[in-house]
């Protein structure tokens, strides 16, 4: 089933931590809203009870508003093979809601390095998927979403035998690790890396080797901009409580080999169907 084909739903309530809820810094916020965020620095964690209407239930979370762990406490609806909620962490803008200080949207263009940390602890039991989710925009403004842009989602850990949307495009190894790649269209691209050996946290993990294979495959167009790096679980039925760690990205900082951007960007479009291992 397509369960990437969907309408977001946002009542979206911005906290923060200080001010709205008046939680001093290195408190916990504990919210069952279905739409909160919570500043943390230049990084947001929201709760993202995004299907509400077709997954019944209730979502409650438990947020460190000084570095931005957060554990989901409750999740008691029964959804799979749907997607019930994303509870998340990110930089950048997502749907028009934009964190502090970041540098995304950037061109990709413009874009030299990427890379990312993150570690989490699952629980082992329903359906899920802890997954990176990186959004691009064929504009500044993320308001109105990501049609006619792409959406490229790392699994990096999943239970529950609910594939991506789309179709098995084949295997990819990248940065060092292997992957099965999916490919389809949800109202804009849409891009899995399934993790062949399932991982709870990466360090460094090089995001460019991701944003190069989709471009040299045609999946994104070098004119359109890294809109937002996200981090989450996507939860369907159980697997809580399931907690968030350490999580950071780096843009554009100590890049090793400059202008490698341009050359994938560049490079001659392969086949959608065939898959491709970008050189190290």
């Amino acid at each position: 089933m397509n369960f990437k084909s969907r309408t977001r739903f946002f009542w979206t309530t911005i906290f923060s931590a200080a001010l709205s809820l008046g939680a001093a810094r290195g408190e916990t916020i504990k919210t069952c809203e279905p739409n909160a965020f919570v500043t943390i620095g230049s990084y947001m964690v929201g709760t993202n009870y995004w299907n509400p209407r077709k997954c019944s239930g209730r979502q409650c979370l438990s947020i460190d508003n000084k570095t931005g762990q957060f554990t989901v406490t409750e999740a008691n609806f029964t959804c799979a093979p749907d997607v019930a909620s994303y509870p998340f962490i990110f930089t950048g803008s997502h749907f028009g809601v934009n964190s502090p200080g970041a540098t995304l949207p950037m061109p990709l263009r413009d874009l030299k390095c990427a890379t990312t940390s993150w570690g989490f602890t699952p629980t082992r039991t329903g359906s899920w998927d802890a997954a990176y989710d990186v959004w691009f925009s064929n504009s500044l403004s993320t308001a109105h979403g990501f049609q006619g842009g792409a959406e490229l989602m790392i699994w990096l850990d999943y239970m529950g035998n609910v594939p991506p949307a789309g179709h098995k495009v084949g295997q990819v190894t990248l940065d060092g690790m292997g992957w099965t790649l999916w490919e389809g269209n949800v109202g804009w691209n849409y891009i899995a890396y399934l993790a062949d050996k399932p991982v709870d946290s990466v360090k460094n993990l090089d995001l460019m080797a991701f944003i190069k294979d989709d471009l040299s495959r045609g999946y994104l167009d070098p004119d359109w901009f890294l809109a937002a790096v996200e981090a989450g679980n996507e939860l369907r039925t159980d697997g809580v409580p399931f907690t968030s760690g350490a999580f950071s990205v780096s843009i554009n900082q100590d890049c090793a080999k400059p202008g490698e951007m341009k050359k994938a960007a560049e490079s001659p479009k392969k086949s959608n169907d065939a898959p491709a291992t970008p050189a190290k």
